[in-house]
């Protein structure tokens, strides 16, 4: 797994590289994102994702989809969920 010490850019900015999304994918083929953000990333061909775990230096929120599934981050390991297919998500500072 990538190491996750707070980088910022030059202009006081987080690098992107620092926040990981691992999705916990049904029937394996796990898959790690490292997002930026305030932008919906898709999922390529919508995965049927049971659970996550969420590395960031600072607070965030999750969203699975629409803005309607929210989850709190970083997480203290993996969090899982009803799986259900995803083909977006999106994170947010707190």
């Amino acid at each position: 797994m990538r190491d996750t010490h707070l980088r910022m850019t030059s202009r006081g900015n987080f690098c992107t590289s620092v926040f990981l999304i691992r999705w916990d994918v049904k029937g394996g083929n796990d898959r790690d994102h490292y997002p930026g953000f305030d932008t919906w990333q898709p999922l390529d061909g919508t995965p049927n994702i049971q659970g996550f775990t969420c590395r960031s230096p600072v607070n965030l929120w999750l969203y699975l989809d629409d803005e309607r599934q929210q989850f709190s981050g970083p997480t203290e390991g993996k969090i899982k969920i009803n799986p259900r297919r995803i083909s977006k998500y999106k994170i947010v500072r707190r």
